[in-house]
């Protein structure tokens, strides 16, 4: 009995209090996470007990990871759509070529690259996340299904988007810089992709 006491202890001290919703089984940013798991509860040996509790360690860890990722993809998503507008009015004057300009675009590479890495690897993080064990007892669970729902649906329009900025980009720097539809697509898609996988970090964590 005292050894289940002082589990509990640990999971109610080590339960993640923000995370992204992307299972049923998860509450809002902020809020507290609480399981039905209580040291009296004859279903439970310790054997089980422990492999609960080390599923949610686990997963409190990479929520956390995933997190850093998802934000780092947005804010540098952001950047390269900033660096890449400032690019595009540079090249627009017949006195700026893209020699002179090489710097920049290969900044914004570096910044796409990066954006693209770190949000693959938070969706990966995201759908090898294990579940948790036990119920819910947090009422906030109902309004975090909304929000994950959008969550999810905002990420496969950014991967879309995402998809067509990268198509797009590669078709500008290797076939025809100069074309108006290939830049019009390109950077709308960019501004999409950076606006869609923001607004999905916002939904998550404030709704």
């Amino acid at each position: 009995m005292i050894r289940r006491a002082a589990l509990c202890l640990l999971l109610l001290m080590g339960a993640p209090t923000a995370a992204p919703a992307l299972d049923d089984h998860l509450p809002r940013y902020g809020q507290s996470t609480r399981f039905e798991l209580t040291p009296s509860d004859p279903s439970l040996d310790d054997e089980v007990f422990l492999d609960r509790l080390q599923v949610l360690d686990r997963r409190r860890k990479m929520l956390a990871a995933h997190q850093v990722l998802a934000w780092t993809a947005a804010f540098t998503s952001l950047a390269s759509v900033t660096v890449g507008t400032i690019n595009r009015v540079a090249l627009a004057s017949p006195e700026i070529g893209r020699t002179e300009l090489a710097p920049s675009l290969g900044l914004h590479r570096v910044l796409v690259g990066t954006a693209y890495g770190t949000y693959w690897a938070a969706f990966s993080l995201a759908w090898g996340m294990p579940s948790p064990s036990g119920h819910l007892v947090d009422k906030g669970v109902s309004r975090s299904r909304t929000s994950r729902d959008i969550h999810i649906v905002l990420s496969i329009v950014h991967n879309v988007t995402m998809a067509t900025a990268f198509v797009t980009g590669l078709l500008q720097a290797n076939v025809d810089p100069t074309s108006d539809p290939l830049i019009a697509m390109h950077v709308a898609s960019g501004v999409s992709s950076a606006a869609l996988i923001l607004t999905g970090a916002i939904v998550v964590a404030r709704f």
